[in-house]
């Protein structure tokens, strides 16, 4: 780094490098006044772009394989796999070793994010195969076990539990997320796929499609709609999962509750509120794998990924 040096020039940077180290050290003065008059780049800015000898050109699949080859027997050699080389390969971690302990700027921090956001990360569009999830999951077996737990000893504070709990209502408690088919009904949560599992009948059919809108006024004084969930002969049903009431997003729910029982009841329907339990996705991804219900894409894809297949 230029500030292990006495003396230093401003990389010319021409390309407007984001990577450049923008300062260049030099041990003796002489040397620095020769680089400033053949208007030397730093390293990064040395091999960028068409300066850079393998510019424009890309390994063949052979080389690659030989390459990923060579790598892969190396560390299966056990080479890598010694106390001193894996402390060594920890402490070249710690800390920003490329810039000497300096806290990176915002324009680093920026410039990196950058680099590996989107097509530009080398894991883009690429998932873990299930073999690989195994062999990760191994690699961690007992690793955190007792003492070797960081939270060995302690204790969440009550604030922290209480964060966790909302934390857990949001994702499973509100019984939102999951959703499909069920015998061509669509539910929009696992507690609405229970409910169409132990009472479904031929007659039963979709509130929406009846046409059953609720207007309602919100918390906030807006005029809202709402659609209760399924219909059977003269009963319309609402299904909300056990624990609602402690769900923040639910805080509407006796507001739609009331105005849908009065104007179903004005219609000569009847209005019935029932609470279900949320089952687990594990749970509802084997009912996909018997073929007894289907799935949105976005539910398929997470079920395939989670054998191996995408």
């Amino acid at each position: 780094m230029a500030k292990n040096y006495l003396f230093c020039r401003k990389c010319p940077n021409p390309d407007n490098n984001e990577n450049c180290k923008l300062l260049i050290g030099y041990k003796y003065e002489n040397k620095m006044w020769d680089a400033e008059e053949r208007q030397t780049f730093c390293k990064s800015c040395t091999f960028l772009g068409n300066r850079n000898p393998f510019f424009g050109k890309n390994h063949t699949e052979e080389t690659k394989e030989a390459m990923s080859k060579i790598r892969i027997d190396l560390w299966e050699s056990g080479v890598f796999d010694t106390p001193e080389v894996r402390f060594n390969m920890s402490q070249s971690h710690i800390g920003n070793k490329s810039t000497s302990g300096q806290e990176l700027s915002i324009r680093r921090r920026f410039a990196i994010r950058k680099r590996m956001m989107g097509e530009n990360n080398h894991f883009y569009g690429k998932n873990h195969t299930h073999e690989s999830r195994k062999k990760i999951s191994k690699s961690r077996e007992g690793k955190y076990f007792g003492e070797n737990n960081p939270f060995y000893g302690r204790k969440h504070l009550e604030e922290t539990k209480e964060l966790c709990r909302e934390g857990a209502l949001k994702s499973k408690g509100s019984g939102h997320g999951i959703s499909g088919k069920y015998n061509g009904l669509h539910f929009r949560s696992t507690c609405e796929l229970l409910f169409l599992k132990q009472n479904y009948t031929n007659t039963m059919v979709s509130a929406e499609a009846k046409g059953f809108r609720c207007e309602y006024i919100d918390s906030t004084g807006k005029l809202r709609y709402h659609y209760p969930d399924f219909v059977d002969g003269n009963v319309v049903y609402e299904i909300k999962p056990f624990g609602w009431e402690r769900d923040s997003r639910c805080v509407d729910v006796p507001l739609k509750r009331k105005a849908a029982e009065k104007i179903i009841t004005d219609k000569g329907f009847k209005y019935v509120f029932i609470e279900m339990k949320c089952i687990s996705k594990s749970e509802v991804f084997a009912l996909f794998a018997q073929g007894k219900i289907d799935l949105d894409t976005k539910w398929k894809k997470q079920y395939y990924e989670k054998l191996g297949v995408y």
